[in-house]
């Protein structure tokens, strides 16, 4: 009888004890976080714990890539409407939208096109018809569609008979490496980033006065780019590094030629070294995203890049699914931001 007394007293302590150690840290998590932004219930968060590596807005629905493949959600109800299986979006990938109503995924296999919004035929492009490995990037620029991989770069046109490869490119053609992280096209130019490329790594840009090529010897904080922002007049933000280097360039055109004109690191108000995700909306607030350290949100429409960055930061401890945001996008009146254990949709008035 005793021994069952005290194993009752034991339980009732332990259990006392579970509860006192659940207090003091959710405390300690209430402490943490930020002043300036606290905890915020109106964040909604999607597939928590799963990698979110692309996403894309088409005016009614939102396309989610993930690790086991591609869902679509109803932008209005946030509701799971159809499912993409077979297609792998791990670390770096992109979803995009052609004229014809194309909807085109990279993933780790190739570049798969889904036709009709997905209710018709799907398209595939593999090695060799497109450069081996992961399909890192994807961006139409209005006549075509533009593919990155770690060993080059494709062009793909519709001709009379579908689909098919234009051209090849890489280091013996107009890149200064194989490896395509990045593609984006400003209308009038059209920018290739490299990735894990540390001799040879950076930036390729094709315009009418032909190619220009950026650097780490160029002034580029790391020879590893994660991604870029056009923020028009000749303007481009480019975030750069690895684990726990890197940092921010601003690159402009002046007299014909491309030349870095500012560069951020973490001790100008960059959350963190490395730089993940850069993100402009229409209403000109600049999210910056890192690797490791959050989110900062700037107002880039009435402030511009000020020596010190400053703004809005967001991190798990305000909301979010986790610190590590690899893609977002507007959507209506919130924004989508695919973190790498979850999806956190963020109202507009965040920033108003």
């Amino acid at each position: 009888m005793r021994r069952r007394r005290f194993l009752t007293y034991s339980l009732y302590f332990l259990f006392a004890l579970f509860i006192l150690l659940a207090f003091i840290i959710s405390r300690k998590i209430v402490e943490n976080r930020d002043e300036n932004v606290p905890w915020r219930e109106d964040f909604t968060i999607l597939k928590s714990g799963e990698e979110i590596s692309a996403l894309y807005y088409d005016g009614e629905n939102v396309w989610v890539g993930c690790n086991d493949g591609v869902y679509v959600y109803n932008a209005d109800t946030r509701e799971e409407i159809k499912y993409y299986g077979g297609l792998n979006l791990i670390y770096s990938a992109g979803i995009t939208k052609s004229s014809d109503g194309t909807v085109w995924i990279g993933h780790e296999d190739g570049l798969t096109g889904l036709q009709e919004n997905g209710d018709g035929d799907r398209l595939e492009f593999s090695y060799p018809d497109i450069p081996k490995g992961r399909v890192n990037t994807v961006e139409w620029d209005g006549e075509r569609l533009w593919v990155g991989t770690y060993h080059g770069a494709a062009s793909l046109i519709r001709s009379p008979s579908g689909w098919k490869v234009e051209s090849i490119y890489n280091s013996s053609n107009g890149l200064c490496s194989d490896s395509v992280n990045v593609i984006k096209s400003t209308g009038h130019s059209l920018w290739f980033a490299s990735y894990l490329d540390h001799k040879n790594g950076g930036i390729s840009i094709w315009d009418n006065d032909g190619t220009h090529f950026i650097t780490v010897a160029d002034g580029l904080p790391h020879a590893y780019v994660t991604s870029l922002q056009y923020l028009g007049d000749e303007k481009m933000l480019v975030g750069t590094g690895y684990m726990d280097d890197g940092g921010l360039a601003l690159v402009q055109k002046i007299n014909g030629e491309y030349k870095i004109t500012a560069t951020f690191f973490s001790e100008n108000g960059v959350p963190g070294e490395k730089v993940r995700q850069l993100f402009l909306d229409e209403d000109g607030y600049l999210w910056i995203t890192t690797e490791y350290d959050g989110v900062l949100i700037l107002n880039y429409a009435d402030d511009g890049l000020q020596s010190e960055l400053q703004g809005m930061y967001l991190k798990e401890e305000n909301g979010l699914s986790d610190n590590e945001i690899k893609c977002l996008i507007k959507v209506k009146d919130s924004y989508w931001l695919g973190g790498k254990y979850g999806l956190t949709i963020v109202p507009q008035n965040i920033v108003e």
